[in-house]
């Protein structure tokens, strides 16, 4: 008797299914290559997007802090109890960032009134400066500024207090940097 083999044809899935090593080298080689790149931008779109945040509820305090200071100007009270009174609104807004003014805060403002008068409450770490910005007062115009460090020195764990430090290890840190922002209002 005479045996016949069969030829059969196979399909290119079958055919790639046989040579699956191959196929799973490249795969692992394609995930090193590009998981660090999505990894990293991952951690850029968070890390921004908390410093969106953060930027906003400190300019959110600000205009409140300059609209305490416009209404409790003409009332007569000291330009110390004045100062204290923006720093207590300003706190309010501020903590859910972490950030305090004074009090071992790493925030500071300085509240003017347009007669050349200044308050400053709080200090800021390291050689960071508090320079008011924008033109010169009127004696009608009262304006409050704010500055903090983008990354707390004393938030050793990176946490994030406002914002963290999550892409230093690449080289692009935000521990040099500082927000600053000023806001005019007219007295009341």
């Amino acid at each position: 008797m005479i045996c016949h083999r069969q030829i059969r044809r196979l399909h290119p899935q079958q055919l790639a299914a046989g040579s699956r090593g191959g196929r799973a080298g490249a795969i692992y080689l394609e995930f090193l290559l590009v998981f660090p790149i999505v990894f990293v931008a991952t951690m850029a779109i968070f890390q921004f997007g908390l410093l969106s945040l953060a930027i906003q509820d400190a300019t959110n305090a600000v205009i409140e802090g300059g609209r305490t200071a416009a209404a409790a100007y003409p009332s007569g009270a000291s330009n110390d109890d004045i100062a204290d009174a923006v720093m207590a609104v300003m706190n309010k807004h501020l903590a859910v960032q972490g950030l305090k003014i004074g009090g071992g805060g790493t925030a500071q403002i300085i509240v003017e009134r347009g007669t050349g008068s200044s308050e400053t409450r709080g200090t800021l770490p390291g050689s960071f400066m508090t320079v008011p910005s924008g033109p010169a007062l009127d004696s009608t115009e009262a304006r409050v500024t704010l500055a903090f460090p983008l990354v707390s020195p004393t938030d050793t764990d990176n946490y994030g207090k406002p914002v963290p430090d999550w892409l230093g290890w690449i080289g692009f840190s935000l521990s040099n940097y500082k927000f600053q922002l000023s806001s005019r209002a007219t007295l009341e």
